[in-house]
């Protein structure tokens, strides 16, 4: 791994274009992923960032650490 790669890593956020090199995914998919909202990001003017807890939250399928599993309620109680 080179020592841009090692940096990446360590960023807070990404832009699409640092995250297709990180995930080794296209234009296209990492795109894909953001308007879907498979992938959170943020939007600050004309440019979008991805946190690195949003690729981390991607990469686990999705799940947040921080969110509780869903409750699952009981016939006739809410």
């Amino acid at each position: 791994m080179s020592t841009t790669d090692t940096s990446l890593q360590d960023a807070l956020v990404y832009t699409p274009k640092e995250l297709q090199v990180l995930l080794k995914l296209s234009k296209n998919t990492v795109y894909g992923l953001l308007i879907s909202g498979t992938l959170r990001s943020i939007q600050i003017g004309r440019k979008r960032l991805i946190p690195r807890g949003a690729v981390e939250d991607y990469l686990r399928g999705g799940e947040r650490a921080e969110d509780p599993p869903p409750e699952r309620n009981r016939k006739g109680k809410t």
